[in-house]
């Protein structure tokens, strides 16, 4: 499995950064890219308004939510 995917490059995407989208399609290549519950928190914490409340929602259902235990 890949490792968890950062808020950094998640915003690239977002923002269409090509380089950013590859490298994404690439970690998604064997199934859904991984990333964090918390960075799921800080892009929707991020959005501007509905509209991209909305983009960021649907943007982040493709993705496998990794979530925090005790033990982080």
């Amino acid at each position: 499995m890949a490792g968890i995917i950062d808020s950094s490059v998640l915003i690239d995407c977002l923002r269409g950064r090509v380089d950013a989208i590859a490298f994404l399609a690439a970690q998604s290549a064997g199934g859904p890219a991984r990333t964090h519950l918390l960075v799921a928190a800080e892009l929707l914490a991020g959005a501007r308004d509905k509209s991209e409340l909305n983009l960021i929602n649907s943007f982040l259902q493709s993705f496998d939510l990794a979530v925090p235990t005790e033990a982080d």
